[in-house]
């Protein structure tokens, strides 16, 4: 055995020793470490874990010679494989390394986690029914839910405060610990600081390679203060073909007219805190809803381009048929009433009657307590979004044998006066749309490529069916659409269509989807629009084509021939300029033919079976997967196209979730907060990995 540093400790049978660190040592400790540090396989020894009692054995293993497996006399750490002298003890021998290693400053250990490794602690009963108390006094205060206790924030707050107590040998007090407000509010604006520096130079980098990116914006009004704010999100595709959403600002806006001009200058000026200029305003798409104050001549789509919310048209649509309106006559404002409840769409009133009859049910079953003998809650009605219409109607429809069980007890079965078929049929026909707007809300992955998709599903959902669809045995497919269904299809259609336009930037986002890209004409896009869109996508690869390097261009360039000379050694006539001329036309013409070749291939290209496991996630197929596994080393200019069109998303509904956060903040018991502290607050939140001081 060699020469060794003993250490008494609490754990049996084992003994680690202090590192070598002099000429005392013997040569083969140095000899094991260089192996396992080596990169060469294959390796002469390797870490295994061991089982010992210890919780110092969670990072530290024993060293085994590979060739004939036995264990060696050194135990290392797995982190950064500083070795150790190991020796097992005989029976009654107490020795651990706990002190030893507790003291081993590994340089490699992630960030958060100390260099000492602490005895598990079991907690007893007693002090868990301390901690029970201490809760239950928080609830008292904060008003909070009983799971307060596993939030993970607050779990990270706790497990920090144990760790500190345990370092310290002793009682700490938590006032010499937790920071003062003014404390944390400082150390939140300089990761700010630190964030916002750090995003300058992405989306700088971003830029300048000539890849755009993509935004959306949203007004909303606090009901505390009644501040307006602008939220402004910027989402783009990095070279790993991984989607990035993050939130820029949710700056307030003093301005008491919200115009275009005035959402236009703003957003210019939240743009300007990242460097990002005039210059680099065609690189930029602007997602938002389709409100004057967004779309005017004089606004965003000025200098910007411009797309609207898909999910706000969709539900445009639908409020227009089905939501309650109202009118203003002599500055008196009307009762509720549906616009398309008239003798002209007598059908349609069977549909309303439903929709008021359902309404009544749930505020019955609220008023008279009997929600809470029902096996989940009935959602009442919300006129100002057909989503909330929905629920209303599916809450009645999953617990209809409750409910009518219920009312027959209490002699009010006539509170249930529609046929269920009719809300079944509905429920049905409502789904689709939901599936749609679900689908174009997911801004964490791409959705401007499904645009078309729905587009064409939801135009041949609304296509009405007069007559019931039968198999070639005679079996009932699908049952015929009710008079009043057909008749909410009639008038849905030319709104659908007006609203719901599928633009040249949603077929190109189909087109960079191999899944896609064959079924546009079957899904309904004009022959001649794809044709456009083709010639569209060569000049965006030209573009985007001329930022990559241009190795592959010079090596299929001639070289320059060289000037003709006379014989007394000067120039008869300078070929130079018109040499690189001619140079500069024969590069220009291999680029042009590797954007033919390249388009061409990627047009012809059929995704197999194995690209669409590779690129597959959640059970899905993912674009983006694809482009990163297969599509940018076949196609590397078509590959900056994607990137620049696949980060837009359909919706705007990341500015909306950064005002739900806002809400939250900005509640009647915490309304002191600055409007500086706010923003800073919903960029932390968004961009917690940026935000590292």
């Amino acid at each position: 055995m060699p020469l060794s540093q003993e250490t008494a400790g609490d754990c049996e049978h084992e003994t680690v020793v202090a590192p070598v660190r002099d000429a005392i040592v013997p040569l083969a400790q140095n000899k094991v470490e260089r192996s396992l540090r080596s990169r060469v396989e294959p390796r002469n020894y390797e870490i295994r874990n061991h089982a010992g009692p210890s919780v110092i054995w969670k990072s530290f293993g024993i060293v085994y010679d590979t060739a004939t497996g036995a264990k060696t006399d050194f135990a290392a750490c797995k982190t950064c494989i500083k070795t150790f002298v190991f020796k097992t003890g005989g029976k009654g021998n107490h020795n651990t390394g706990t002190s030893i290693i507790g003291k081993h400053k590994c340089s490699l250990n992630p960030p958060g986690v100390g260099n000492h490794i602490f005895k598990v602690h079991k907690v007893s009963a007693q002090q868990k029914a301390k901690m029970t108390a201490a809760a239950c006094r928080l609830l008292r205060v904060r008003h909070a839910c009983f799971r307060v206790s596993q939030r993970r924030r607050l779990q990270a707050v706790i497990q920090a405060t144990l760790d500190i107590g345990a370092a310290s040998n002793g009682r700490v007090d938590v006032n010499d610990m937790l920071p003062c407000p003014l404390i944390v509010r400082r150390n939140v604006e300089a990761r700010v600081v630190s964030g916002r520096e750090t995003l300058y130079i992405i989306l700088q980098d971003h830029l300048v390679s000539g890849v755009g990116f993509a935004t959306t914006i949203d007004m909303w009004t606090d009901t505390i203060k009644k501040t307006s704010y602008l939220s402004i999100t910027a989402h783009y595709v990095d070279a790993d073909m991984v989607l990035h959403a993050r939130t820029l600002h949710v700056k307030p806006v003093f301005d008491a007219s919200h115009t275009a001009v005035v959402v236009k200058n703003e957003l210019k000026s939240g743009f300007d805190v990242l460097g990002i200029g005039q210059a680099f305003y065609d690189q930029i798409i602007v997602v938002s809803d389709s409100g004057s104050n967004c779309r005017g001549a004089e606004g965003i789509p000025s200098e910007f381009a411009w797309l609207a919310c898909l999910d706000h048209k969709l539900a445009t649509v639908l409020t227009t048929v089905f939501n309650k309106t109202t009118t203003m006559t002599n500055r008196v404002k009307s009762a509720p009433f549906y616009k398309y409840n008239n003798e002209q769409h007598a059908d349609l009133a069977v549909l309303f009657n439903v929709f008021d009859a359902n309404k009544k049910l749930v505020e019955y079953f609220k008023r008279t307590n009997l929600q809470c003998m029902l096996s989940k809650t009935l959602k009442q009605e919300i006129t100002t979004c057909w989503n909330s219409l929905l629920c209303c109607l599916k809450s009645v429809h999953d617990m209809t044998d409750e409910v009518i069980e219920l009312l027959k007890k209490r002699n009010n079965l006539d509170l249930f006066n529609f046929l269920q078929d009719l809300l079944v049929e509905i429920v049905g026909f409502l789904d689709v749309f939901q599936l749609a707007t679900l689908s174009l809300e997911q801004f964490k992955s791409p959705t401007l490529h499904k645009v078309v998709y729905w587009r064409h599903r939801l135009t041949q959902h609304l296509m009405p069916v007069m007559h019931d669809v039968l198999d070639d045995e005679g079996n009932l497919v699908r049952k015929a659409d009710s008079a009043s269904l057909i008749a909410a299809k009639g008038v849905l259609m030319p709104i659908f269509i007006e609203k719901f336009v599928v633009r040249d930037v949603h077929v190109k986002a189909a087109f960079m989807c191999p899944m896609l890209k064959r079924r546009l004409l079957g899904m309904g896009v004009p022959s001649h629009q794809v044709e456009v869109i083709k010639m569209q996508l060569k000049c965006d690869m030209a573009k985007y084509g001329h930022q990559l390097d241009t190795e592959v261009d010079a090596a299929v360039a001639p070289p320059v021939s060289k000037k003709a000379r006379v014989g007394n050694g000067h120039s008869m006539y300078d070929m130079e300029e018109d040499e690189d001329e001619r140079s500069d036309d024969l590069a220009n013409s291999n680029f042009s033919n590797r954007i033919y070749i390249e388009f061409k291939s990627y047009n012809q290209h059929t995704v197999s079976d194995k690209e669409k496991r590779d690129s597959e996630v959640g059970g899905e197929f993912n674009v983006l997967a694809w482009w990163k596994t297969t599509g940018a080393k076949l196609f590397p200019i078509m590959a900056c196209v994607a990137r620049s069109i696949l980060c837009v998303p359909a919706s705007s509904v990341m500015s909306e979730n950064n005002f739900l956060d806002a809400g939250n903040t900005l509640i009647k018991k915490c309304n002191r907060l600055k409007l500086r502290v706010v923003n800073d607050l919903m960029f932390v939140r968004s961009n917690r990995d940026l935000c590292k001081k």
